[in-house]
């Protein structure tokens, strides 16, 4: 098995899926790819199933490629993808029956009544037809027409697909990775309802976010939280727990800290087993004391125990009962209102967590927390938000969430990254700012490199030889903590991840 290649990049792959149920791989064919969600669609060889994956999933391994066939094809698909995207790429030229369409609704005249009717009518026949009743008889027309009278559509459109297949070659011969740059789009303005969803707005000090949600799909709610609830809720330095069990916060921090800081774990003991018990029980003792109870680290081996569960290398999620995510909930009351009137007061709380980023976590892959089905494919009204809120303050050796503004707004609309037009932004938060977004914009976390060496400069030898010393700066390690709300109308297939949102369920094989 080789390194996974992402995006339109896999398409033509070869992969097999490892199945839990049945205990074992099947091989699939890599067909399609979704920039809105930045997952694939792929068919299984033995018996043409047909589903959404995301190849980034441990249950996915690539098998490398064998001969030049093999390369030739896949080079192939992810040109003609990023050929699609572009507006200037040579286009399919008509089939024989669209050639043949063409022709007869040249045939149609419109008169001034049938104009404001909407109507078409023939030259020659005095009944009037709508449009749509016109095309219908032609296609059986079509389907009853003599080969002879097809005969000149069909030599018209193979000529033309000859040339359409000598212009493509030449087009897609020189193509770079990535494909050819794509113009910038055009910016676009509020449509109706969105207009008057400003103008609704109950708040004069929503409407700037109202617009930048509707418009970029995200906004910025500063100093929501402040120091004092980080503090309590990251240490629990109220000393309330959810159960009464009193314990040395001080000492569970301390190893909390040699766990987390010494790159040598095995001498490490197993954090206390009544933190680790799986039961309505459970003590809440602050995010970070919590969390690492959860989190087993032994040399390089990590294991992970519920409710924690680990999104992607150095990512873990807890999701929150409503007793542990009281103080929050209480402070950011005007937020969730400013999304509930954006939902028209239909939204409920589907999750919240606290999520723990730790150094050397690596980038994630661009996404959706909801998706497109069911919706509109430009401008649809919003449906799910996400609240996000980091207890520390973030940079960009912390990492932190990088947003597509307007990915939401149109379907087709993807990051560069996945060969679309559209330019991720990156604003790092301050601990207790509020960053609320539509669930259909595209983004994904960054990289954690806190802890790693870091160049700052080269230094001659003073001795006069030729070679030069470099000069390296490691920086503290640090722990990226924040605050997930997820707030929906309904239930949302992707919420049941980390939520509760419960009707749907994943497919198992026959």
């Amino acid at each position: 098995m080789e390194t996974k290649p992402e995006g339109p990049y896999a398409l033509g792959r070869t992969i097999r899926v490892w199945w839990d149920g049945d205990k074992k791989f099947y091989t699939a064919k890599v067909k399609k790819f979704i920039p809105s969600t930045n997952k694939h669609i792929i068919q299984y060889v033995a018996d043409n199933f047909v589903e959404e994956q995301d190849l980034s999933n441990k249950c996915v391994e690539f098998f490398k490629i064998k001969n030049e066939k093999e390369v030739a094809e896949n080079t192939e698909l992810w040109k003609l993808y990023f050929a699609r995207l572009h507006p200037n790429a040579p286009k399919k030229p008509k089939t024989a029956y669209n050639l043949y369409l063409s022709a007869k609704m040249k045939e149609l005249t419109r008169t001034p009544s049938s104009q404001q009717r909407g109507k078409v009518e023939r030259k020659k026949d005095t009944l009037t037809l709508s449009k749509k009743e016109y095309i219908n008889i032609i296609r059986e027309n079509w389907k009853k027409a003599d080969p002879k009278e097809k005969m000149p559509y069909i030599i018209e459109a193979k000529q033309r697909n000859t040339e359409y297949e000598s212009i493509l070659h030449k087009y897609l011969e020189n193509m770079p990775i990535g494909g050819y740059p794509l113009p910038a789009p055009r910016e676009r303005e509020l449509v109706n309802w969105q207009r008057k969803k400003i103008d609704e707005c109950p708040n004069p000090k929503w409407k700037i976010h109202v617009r930048e949600v509707l418009k970029d799909g995200y906004t910025l709610f500063p100093n929501v939280l402040s120091k004092e609830i980080i503090h309590q809720f990251l240490h629990n330095s109220t000393a309330t727990a959810i159960e009464t069990t009193t314990s040395n916060i001080n000492n569970t921090s301390m190893q909390n800290n040699i766990i987390q800081n010494d790159e040598n774990c095995s001498h490490v003991s197993p954090p206390r087993r009544k933190l680790r018990k799986r039961s309505a029980s459970q003590v809440w003792k602050g995010a970070i004391a919590t969390m690492n109870a959860h989190i087993n680290r032994v040399g390089d081996r990590i294991t992970v125990k519920a409710p924690v569960c680990v999104r992607s290398a150095g990512r873990y999620d807890m999701e929150l009962n409503t007793r542990a995510s009281k103080p929050i909930y209480d402070s950011v009351t005007d937020v969730v209102n400013f999304v509930q009137f954006l939902l028209n007061r239909r939204g409920s709380i589907k999750t919240q967590n606290v999520m723990l980023s730790e150094p050397g976590s690596v980038t994630q892959p661009i996404h959706t927390d909801s998706n497109w089905e069911g919706h509109r494919q430009r401008d649809p009204r919003p449906h799910y938000f996400t609240i996000l809120i980091p207890f520390t303050d973030q940079d960009l050796e912390t990492g932190g969430t990088r947003v597509y503004p307007g990915t939401h707004r149109d379907a087709k609309l993807g990051a560069k990254t996945n060969g679309g037009t559209i330019e991720g932004v990156e604003n790092p938060q301050k601990a207790g700012d509020a960053l609320v977004f539509d669930g259909l914009l595209q983004h994904h976390g960054t990289e954690n490199v806190t802890g790693q060496k870091k160049k700052i400069a080269t230094c001659n030898d003073s001795n006069g030889n030729s070679e030069n010393t470099d000069v390296y700066l490691c920086t503290q390690k640090r722990n990226r903590y924040f605050y997930y709300m997820a707030i929906a109308i309904g239930a949302d297939p992707n919420t049941y991840v980390t939520g509760k949102s419960g009707t749907f369920k994943k497919h198992k094989r026959k």
